[in-house]
């Protein structure tokens, strides 16, 4: 009975810990999480926890020769050390979360920029004065791999721009070779 108390008691806080992760998991990203998916990254979670905590606690128990002369600097050295490490476990714990719920993600090879809403009206916008400015300058029009190295931005995500412009009726697309 001792041992089944000893067992419970060494438990009881790794499963309160893996709770207390399901929980951040399940309630504070911006959209529906499934809370098995949750809990599954909330155990590998606790579980890196739990071994970060005994590597930090083997570390300092080992290094008190040092204390005396170190130990200011090391306190907030430590301490940031362990901030960052927690993090580190927090997001790991939330990837695996993410990726169970979602492992469509897991199959993409490359992945395209996404850009925001404001960032493509901005780059539609951006197209659209230089494609005028060279008009008016009575330049050669451009083409799509010309105008993408001039704004340094990737040729397959300057298309999609440009065939919304001219959707639009904002550009007109010129026979040729390119087509500009």
């Amino acid at each position: 009975l001792s041992e089944v108390i000893a067992l419970a008691g060494g438990l009881l806080p790794s499963l309160t810990l893996a709770l207390a992760f399901a929980f951040v998991y399940v309630f504070l990203p911006n959209t529906k999480v499934l809370f098995r998916h949750a809990l599954a990254g909330a155990l590998v979670a606790a579980a890196l926890w739990q071994l970060t905590g005994w590597g930090f606690t083997f570390f300092m128990a080992s290094s008190t020769r040092y204390t005396v002369i170190y130990s200011g600097l090391a306190i907030a050295i430590l301490f940031m050390l362990w901030v960052y490490v927690a993090w580190l476990i927090l997001l790991a714990g939330a990837s695996i979360a993410f990726y169970l719920q979602n492992p469509e993600y897991l199959a993409m090879r490359t992945r395209e920029p996404q850009p925001s809403g404001r960032f493509r009206e901005r780059l539609a916008l951006v197209v659209a004065g230089q494609v005028a400015r060279r008009y008016y300058q009575g330049g050669t029009p451009w083409d799509s791999q010309s105008l993408a190295r001039a704004l340094a931005w990737p040729e397959d995500g300057l298309r999609g721009t440009l065939d919304m412009l001219e959707a639009g009726g904002y550009v007109i697309r010129l026979a040729g070779e390119p087509p500009r």
